[in-house]
Parts: C-alpha cells; structure tokens; sequence
C-alpha cells in the first residue's frame, strides 16, 4: 500500500490581493459595499457559520448573529498586508518497490492570518504523514479533499 506525506511552506511567489483585484486594502467606500463579517464576541476567529439564512449567519461557537467588521478593524487586521502568511503544500508518495518519494500534488496561495490556530501547532517545512494530528482546522479540510489514500 502507498503511503503519503504533507508538508506546509511559505509561499514566497503569493501577494495579498482584496476582492477588488487590487494588491492594496479597500477604501473605505470600497469596504461599505465590500464589509467583513464576523460575530462581535470573538471578530478574528471562531468556528465556521453554524447556520447561513437569507445571507445572514450565525456562529458556530456562542450562536451570535455575524455583523459587519468596522472599517478601522479591518485596516489592522483583514486588510493589513503584513497580517497574511501565504502557504503552499506538497504532497508525496512513496514508491513501495524502492522508497523513493515523488510529488504528486501542491496547492499554492493558502491566505492564512498570522494568529490562526492552524498555523500555532503546525511546522512551516517539516513532513507530516495525512493523518498528523497537527493538521487541524482549514488545513485538515485541505488535506481530507485529497484524492490520495
């Protein structure tokens, strides 16, 4: 049976970009019609959505309806280029017939902020087999649409 690896390294070649296409942060007109949601009692991290209706959502840790991001918020967090780590991933498998390791898959320009909780238990470099515990959150999911295994 094959067996895989993941490793997580900086993504030298990626730039921050905004929704607009631009390498730039928002204008604040630009934000009014472009706002960050997020819930007010935890803005820069929670669990996903538990629910979505009508556009709205609510989330996924206390319940608390989503409301839009204030624009000075956004500056120093969202919108702050300094505040994004860009990741790739390589994947590779192992030949049982000689050992020899082989790519067989990479996802490059992971936009991750730089106090994610993935990013606080994983090591940028180091090889880590499919199913590492350290592989958490956003990172997990990446890993389990994987068509290897």
């Amino acid at each position: 049976m094959a067996k895989f690896r993941i490793r997580f390294v900086i993504d030298d070649d990626a730039q921050f970009e905004e929704c607009n296409g631009e390498s730039r942060p928002l204008t604040e007109a630009e934000y009014a019609e472009n706002a960050y949601r997020a819930c007010p009692n935890h803005p820069r991290g929670s669990e996903a959505p538990d629910r979505v209706e009508n556009g709205n959502a609510w989330c996924g840790d206390c319940g608390t309806k989503y409301a839009d991001v204030p624009y000075a918020d956004y500056l120093d967090y969202q919108g702050n280029p300094d505040r994004h780590i860009y990741l790739g991933y390589e994947v590779q498998e192992q030949c049982v017939c000689c050992s020899t390791w082989t790519t067989t898959d990479s996802l490059w320009s992971i936009d991750m902020m730089d106090d994610s909780p993935e990013l606080r238990v994983l090591s940028i470099g180091v090889w880590y087999d499919l199913l590492a515990p350290e592989i958490t959150g956003y990172f997990r999911n990446l890993v389990d649409e994987l068509e290897v295994r």
